[in-house]
């Protein structure tokens, strides 16, 4: 019958000295080295492309568009959508929700239409130097956003809330 053996590691050879002080050393600077690099590349290998100009003037349309929506001027916010639309040339992002505020015959229809040509300038403006994109806090909102978690609370202390609240537990 043959014997079976295991198999043992290799010793270390007695003569080479293992300082351990110098592996941790190495493979700290090892570490170290590779999250340097990481951060080189996260920050500096990806920049954000600077705005072209009608992009700047895209942003700074909206920016007026909206605030005309906001005091509940219709008539001020169809004069900057059109201005948006002659402006953008064939942008299909900027020009079809412009064309709409346009020719809007509420303030909701053009609020909705804001919203698509909200999600442009938000694509637009991120990360860029000099720009924030403000986002709703959970509290107090009014806007029925498609995917904002707080459209549960919006109706807090109404009747519908209560109504709502009843049906599901």
């Amino acid at each position: 019958m043959k014997r079976v053996t295991t198999w043992r590691c290799p010793r270390r050879d007695p003569n080479i000295p293992l300082d351990r002080k110098k592996v941790y050393f190495f493979v700290g600077g090892v570490v170290l080295a590779s999250l340097i690099i990481a951060v080189v590349v996260i920050f500096f290998v990806d920049p954000v492309p600077p705005l072209r100009e009608e992009e700047k003037v895209m942003l700074q349309s909206y920016d007026e568009l909206r605030g005309d929506l906001v005091r509940d001027d219709l008539n001020a916010a169809r004069t900057k959508a059109q201005a948006i639309v002659r402006v953008s040339g064939d942008w299909k992002d900027v020009v079809v929700p412009a064309r709409a505020i346009a020719v809007s015959g509420s303030l909701d229809s053009a609020r909705v239409a804001l919203a698509s040509l909200s999600k442009e300038a938000i694509r637009l403006a991120h990360r860029q130097p000099g720009y924030f994109i403000m986002r709703c806090t959970m509290d107090g909102c009014q806007a029925p956003c498609s995917d904002c978690r707080s459209n549960d609370l919006r109706f807090l202390g109404s009747d519908e809330y209560q109504h709502r609240k009843s049906l599901h537990g």
